[in-house]
């Protein structure tokens, strides 16, 4: 059975290259965050930002990177984000609850495990990104989503290099290959 590791975490924390090198690393499958190319593209073509009614292709599409990431898979599968961090992101935004039809789609599916990303790394300024000092509380929310639901997770802090040897160090540990 395949582990899926979940990068996790608010903005500009260091996921999306915490997730390649740990892909490249194992020389295992990442699943990209499909909310940024899809917002990427939106913001592209027609200055337009995600908004409440974009949530099930967001969910569609994220849905599809894992599946695809996790059909290539050996032992494990890296996911620069996944369905719950959606919908922490969809409450938090939107300042409503998931969508009840939803729910299903975020429950647990295999062994996972989360390396939740501290906001100890510097901000750097994107078009999509826009909530530099909700950092900290945003850690404090996606912390409390994975704690409610009782997931495993490990807080990576520090410098790529610290996070790195931290990742690796609990994947080596724990699912030897």
């Amino acid at each position: 059975m395949r582990v899926k590791f979940i990068l996790f975490g608010p903005e500009c924390t260091g996921k999306s290259t915490m997730a390649k090198a740990l892909a490249a690393h194992y020389q295992e499958p990442l699943a990209t965050e499909y909310l940024r190319h899809f917002a990427q593209e939106k913001w592209d073509h027609a200055t337009e930002k995600v908004d409440q009614s974009d949530i099930e292709d967001l969910l569609k599409g994220q849905m599809a990177q894992e599946v695809r990431a996790e059909n290539q898979a050996k032992n494990f599968v890296f996911l620069d984000t996944n369905t719950l961090q959606l919908a922490v992101y969809f409450d938090h935004y939107y300042d409503r609850k998931w969508p009840v039809h939803l729910k299903n789609l975020v429950q647990q599916q295999g062994p996972e495990f989360y390396f939740l990303t501290a906001p100890d790394v510097p901000w750097v300024s994107d078009d999509l990104r826009d909530r530099p000092l909700e950092r900290l509380s945003l850690f404090h929310i996606f912390e409390q989503a994975l704690k409610s639901r009782d997931l495993p997770y490990l807080v990576l802090r520090g410098d790529q290099k610290a996070r790195f040897a931290a990742a690796t160090n609990y994947i080596d540990t724990h699912w030897p290959q």
